[in-house]
């Protein structure tokens, strides 16, 4: 099947032009990515082509027919839309019946539909859920739920919008078969993402829009070559690609040849490092976060006030739903209380839930009751670090060892003597403290207490730590650091140049081969319904050798321990929500 836009124009009632002047051809079955911005017209465009919106200038033309020559629910049979929020398209009251739906309207035999269920319920990984509500299954289900459903129809082109969001590895590994499918079958699949390494892995051709017109169109290599056309249209390179450039490599990287290098292993410099800012107040500071490579923001929120800078649950869940679908959303209290916090959760949820209180006041038992009540929801932990004092004079792993099978990721702060709750001194502790914390368990372990751009690469030298974390240090100096805008985009640009530093670094004194281990940029203490799942429950795989994943439209991922990943350096990268990776 064939697409031609001709000058396409469209504009809303209003007067907002969301397109102009669209040329583009469409053709063959070869994966189409289109990417860019927020309202860059992507979602715009791509409803042309089954008649959902109509052009009010040019013209789309699919097989050389006129799109206003028939109608959407005709257009349908040929042309298959799957909408970003599955909520949208789900209706009936089992999988099966929408799975059959859209068959039986074009007059598909029983026969016919029977087979087809059977053949895209194993694809889309739902035969055992064909008799269940789409309303009562996952996220992640009910977005391959709208996928079969659009299948079932057999068209020839199938649009997919956001597909990844809220997917974690395996749900990206499963949409890439899906793709690669629809490619085998002589279909034309199309898809919009803000996900650039699954667009690197699995599109040949990109399509770069802003402000409504294509910027780019080509080979993905070829694109993600324009840094500055890419920097102009706001969109950021995979992190691999950027830790490539940064390096001083010409060649267009997406992965590394991991099958002929060997692993680095305990004892070596890492490049899987997260970058984590926390303080964000307002949308704004979060969005400036993401722009500079950060997907991950964290807020400390409440109904009740604890700590200075503390947002009541209403503004928390305002920032939630403005970073969306960009970002991975962390929440931090300090409150002890779990009927509290599992208030505050009822009213802004976050992706992963960081427990920075007084960490004796909340046991892990206690923890065990807060991830049964919200089984999607992740812990990050807190671990106090008393500074100026011995390792074998504090806790520390004792707590480590209670919160370990409780905990998703544990993140090691300095605590003043004197305070009950852990963080947020800008005081710093002894590195070898957290290097000795690192090595003693799997959970992933992000370091922070003072680090700014001064430092920040000095301790990924010393510690190897999965992630490292500024809050107070990336404030204004002045009385802006008061107000709800107070995160300094100079201090925050230089923490994440700080990391590069590494990477100049390493480049120099390792291989230049470049791995898929990003380094992205974490904010707040709090984070993001990213949706940080694991693969298979502790009761499912032995603990060692079980993934982590950080899922949204993203999920944090450690194929092993973070140490095993191989590297080049330090990139500080925006990945699509803690976006899951191998």
């Amino acid at each position: 099947m064939k697409i031609e836009l001709q000058a396409l124009e469209h504009a809303y009632p209003g007067g907002d032009k969301a397109l102009d002047g669209v040329d583009l051809t469409l053709d063959g079955n070869e994966p189409v990515a289109i990417i860019g911005q927020n309202g860059a017209g992507k979602t715009t465009l791509v409803k042309h082509f089954n008649g959902i919106l109509r052009p009010t200038g040019g013209k789309v033309l699919i097989d050389g027919i006129d799109v206003n020559e028939r109608s959407t629910a005709e257009w349908s049979r040929s042309v298959g839309y799957v909408f970003q929020n599955p909520d949208d398209q789900l209706f009936l009251e089992s999988v099966r019946k929408e799975f059959e739906f859209g068959p039986r309207q074009i007059g598909m035999s029983d026969q016919d539909i029977a087979h087809r269920v059977d053949s895209i319920a194993e694809l889309v990984g739902l035969t055992k859920k064909l008799d269940v509500h789409p309303f009562d299954l996952t996220p992640t289900e009910k977005k391959f739920c709208t996928i079969g459903a659009v299948i079932m129809m057999d068209p020839s082109v199938v649009i997919f919008d956001e597909p990844t969001c809220g997917q974690d590895a395996s749900g990206n590994a499963r949409l890439a078969r899906i793709i690669e499918r629809l490619k085998a079958q002589g279909r034309l699949c199309i898809t919009i993402s803000h996900d650039m390494k699954f667009v690197t892995a699995n599109f040949s051709r990109v399509i770069v829009m802003y402000h409504g017109r294509v910027l780019l169109d080509g080979q993905a290599r070829e694109v993600f070559a324009q840094t500055d056309t890419l920097r102009r249209s706001f969109v950021t390179p995979p992190p691999v690609t950027r830790v490539a450039q940064g390096a001083g490599l010409k060649e267009t990287v997406f992965s590394s040849p991991r099958s002929s290098t060997p692993l680095l292993r305990k004892g070596t410099i890492v490049a899987d490092v997260i970058a984590q800012i926390y303080g964000i107040r307002n949308v704004e500071d979060a969005r400036m976060v993401i722009d500079m490579g950060g997907e991950h923001i964290g807020v400390s929120y409440g109904k009740i006030k604890r700590t200075p800078g503390q947002l009541d649950c209403e503004r928390a869940r305002e920032i939630f739903e403005g970073v969306q679908p960009q970002a991975v959303r962390i929440g931090l209290t300090v409150a002890e209380d779990i009927d509290e916090i599992s208030e505050n959760l009822r009213e802004a949820m976050p992706d992963v839930l960081h427990l920075s209180g007084d960490i004796e006041g909340i046991s892990p038992a206690e923890v065990a009751e807060l991830k049964s009540r919200f089984p999607e929801l992740k812990i990050m932990q807190a671990i106090p670090v008393l500074a100026g004092v011995p390792l074998d004079e504090q806790k520390v792993m004792q707590y480590v060892k209670d919160y370990e099978p409780v905990s998703d990721f544990f993140l090691i702060d300095t605590k003043a003597p004197a305070a009950g709750d852990i963080g947020a001194t800008g005081l710093t502790h002894d590195r070898a403290i957290d290097r000795a914390i690192i090595e003693a368990t799997d959970v992933p372990c992000i370091i922070a207490g003072g680090l700014d751009a001064s430092n920040v690469a000095e301790a990924i030298y010393a510690t190897h730590p999965y992630g490292v974390d500024s809050f107070s240090l990336t404030n204004y100096d002045d009385d802006r650091a008061d107000t709800d805008r107070c995160k300094d985009p100079a201090k925050v640009e230089a923490f994440y140049q700080g990391g590069q530093r590494c990477l100049r670094s390493l480049s120099s004194a390792m291989p230049m081969w470049i791995s898929s281990c990003p380094i992205r940029v974490f904010s707040t203490r709090s984070a993001r319904r990213s949706n940080i799942r694991r693969s298979a429950s502790r009761e499912e795989e032995p603990r060692r050798t079980r993934p982590w994943r950080w899922r949204s439209s993203a999920w944090m991922y450690r194929s092993w321990a973070p140490w095993e990943m191989i590297s080049t350096g330090v990139s500080l990268c925006r990945t699509s929500r803690m976006r899951a990776w191998t």
